[in-house]
């Protein structure tokens, strides 16, 4: 009875909201982790090439004093 109750509540107001309205809390998180996975993926791939950079001329410096 709770079920069912609970439901046609659900429908009653999935259908009473327009779906412009319901449409861009669906679009923003998708857009949110589409940014948020871009920017991980852009600093881990910036901060390895950096670390590369830095280890490689220390290196070379190091060699470079003996």
């Amino acid at each position: 009875m709770s079920s069912a109750k609970l439901n046609g509540s659900v429908c009653s107001a999935h259908v009473s909201k327009p779906h412009e309205a319901n449409r861009p809390p669906q679009v923003l998180p998708f857009q949110s982790i589409l940014f948020c996975s871009f920017f991980v993926y852009f600093f881990f791939s910036f901060s390895v090439w950096w670390f590369f950079f830095v280890f490689f001329s220390f290196s070379h410096s190091e060699r470079r004093k003996k």
